[in-house]
C-alpha cells in the first residue's frame, strides 16, 4: 500500500453499515473502497442472532423509537426515508430475501447471518467497488483531495468523501476496539465515551453471586425489570452463574451504575393486581393443609422461591412474617404478598465489561448529524454511520436496523449528487 491512492468514497469499517453503504454505493456506480482491519467482512454481523441474522424489526417509526436510547428523536426522519420495510427491499435486491416472525423479528430466509455478510461482500466486488483487508486506519486529516488517510502498515490515501463505520467497543474481537471515537475526539466533535449497552448483569455483592449460584440456567418467559419509571424492560429473563441475561435483563444493562443499581422484579408483568389478589384469595381459601410454597410453585419453579430470600431483601424480610400454610394467610398479607410480586427490589447488579456487550452505548452525538444524509454538519465530505453513533436499541433487529438505516442515508445522499 505504499503511494497514494485518490478515491471518490472510502468507507472505514466493514461491519453492518460499512458493508450495506459499501454494496448501495456500489451498485449506484460510485466504485466504493471499502477498508477492514480485519480477515473477513461483517464479523460482529455473522454473530446477529445467534448466527441466523436478525436483520431487522418490523414497525412503523412510533413503535421501533421507545426502543431506542438515550434520544431517538434523530431517527424521526431517517426513518421515514429508511423503514424496515426498504431495508428489506434493499436485501431482496440483493439476492438476501427475507421473512418476519412471530415476534416482529425480521430473518433471512437462508438462516445465515454468515450467508449476507456473504453476500453483500460479494454485491460490493460485483458492482466495482474494493475491499481491502488488514488496513487499519492509523490517522486521518482533512486535506485538499478532501480526507488523507494515514494506514497502519505504511502508505495512505485520499479520498474526496469519507465514512466512518468503525463501531462502537463491544465484541473486540470483531473489530470494534473504540477505534472510531479517537478520532471524532481528536477532529473536535461532541461525543460520549464508549460503554455497555447490551450485556449480561452480575450481581454486584460476591455473597450474592455465591448464593444464587444454584440459579444458573432458569429461564421466565415472562418479566419485568425496572430501574426507575423510565427504564423498564419486559422479556424473557436468564439466571446465570453470576446474575441475569436474556433481553428483558439486555435491554435494561445500558441504564445501570458501574457501581451497581437495585432494579426490582415483576414476576407476573402481564397480570394486573386485582387478579393476582384474587388468585390469592381462590388459593387460601381452598388450599387445606398445602404449604404456601407449594401454592406458588403452581406458577414459579421452585428452585426459584427457595431462592428469592437471597436475591430480594424484601422477600427475605416479608417471608418471615408468611404462615407455612396457603389456608392461613390474612386479607392483609394476601394484598402485601400479590404486591410483591409485581415488584420485588433485587440486590445490587452491574453490567459485566464492555469488552462482553453486543453493543456499546455512546459515540457521536446525533446532533451533530444531518438525519437525511449522516453527513457531520460542521465537517463537510465526512459522514458517520452504525454504532459509532450514540444510539443504541433494544435487542431483536433493532440495532441492526439503524445501521442499514444510517447507511442508506448516506447512499441517498450520495444518489442525489
Amino acid at each position: 500500500m505504499k503511494g497514494t491512492n485518490i478515491r471518490p468514497l472510502v468507507i472505514v469499517g466493514a461491519g453492518a453499515a460499512g458493508l450495506f453503504l459499501a454494496a448501495l454505493s456500489a451498485k449506484l456506480g460510485h466504485c466504493p473502497l471499502l477498508l477492514e482491519r480485519g480477515p473477513q467482512v461483517g464479523r460482529k454481523l455473522r454473530l446477529t442472532g445467534g448466527g441466523r441474522g436478525n436483520l431487522t424489526h418490523v414497525g412503523d417509526s412510533s413503535e421501533l423509537l421507545p426502543h431506542y436510547r438515550p434520544d431517538p428523536r434523530f431517527l424521526w426522519s431517517l426513518y421515514a426515508a429508511w423503514p424496515p420495510d426498504r431495508v428489506r427491499r434493499a436485501l431482496l435486491d440483493f439476492g438476501i430475501p427475507t421473512h418476519v416472525e412471530a415476534d416482529g423479528r425480521v430473518f433471512p430466509d437462508s438462516q445465515s447471518a454468515a450467508a449476507v455478510a456473504e453476500r453483500l461482500g460479494q454485491i460490493v466486488t460485483e458492482h466495482g467497488g474494493q475491499i481491502l483487508y488488514g488496513s487499519c486506519v492509523s490517522a486521518l486529516e482533512p486535506d485538499h483531495n478532501g480526507w488523507r488517510l494515514e494506514l497502519e502498515h505504511g502508505g495512505s490515501i485520499s479520498a474526496a468523501k469519507l465514512v466512518l463505520a468503525t463501531g462502537g467497543a463491544g465484541y473486540p474481537q470483531t473489530g470494534s476496539d473504540g477505534l472510531g471515537l479517537d478520532f471524532l475526539n481528536k477532529l473536535g466533535l461532541p461525543t460520549r465515551p464508549f460503554s455497555p449497552a447490551l450485556v449480561r448483569l452480575l450481581w454486584h455483592e460476591r455473597r450474592t453471586r455465591q448464593a444464587a449460584a444454584g440459579l444458573a440456567g432458569l429461564s421466565l418467559r415472562d418479566s419485568g425489570l425496572a430501574l426507575d419509571r423510565q427504564n423498564r424492560t419486559r422479556g424473557e429473563l436468564l439466571f446465570t452463574h453470576t446474575g441475569l441475561s436474556g433481553p428483558c435483563a439486555l435491554n435494561l444493562s445500558g441504564r445501570l451504575d458501574p457501581n451497581g443499581s437495585r432494579l426490582s422484579l415483576d414476576l407476573i408483568p402481564g397480570e394486573a393486581l386485582a387478579a393476582t389478589i384474587s388468585w390469592l384469595k381462590a388459593a387460601a381459601s381452598g388450599a387445606g393443609e398445602r404449604q404456601l410454597l407449594t401454592t406458588l410453585g403452581e406458577r414459579w419453579p421452585r428452585r426459584l422461591l427457595e431462592a428469592l430470600p437471597v436475591i430480594s431483601p424484601d422477600w427475605a424480610r416479608f417471608s418471615r412474617e408468611l404462615p407455612r400454610r396457603t389456608r392461613s394467610l390474612e386479607s392483609s398479607q394476601i394484598e402485601n404478598l400479590a404486591a410483591l410480586l409485581h415488584r420485588l427490589t433485587l440486590e445490587p447488579l452491574h453490567p459485566a465489561p464492555l469488552k462482553e456487550a453486543m453493543v456499546s452505548a455512546g459515540g457521536l452525538s446525533p446532533a451533530a448529524l444531518d438525519p437525511r444524509s449522516c453527513a457531520v454538519r460542521a465537517i463537510p465530505g465526512l459522514h458517520v454511520i452504525g454504532e459509532l453513533i450514540d444510539l443504541d436499541g433494544d435487542t431483536g433487529g433493532y440495532n441492526l436496523q439503524f445501521a442499514f438505516a444510517t447507511a442508506g442515508a448516506v447512499a441517498d445522499a450520495l444518489a442525489g449528487q
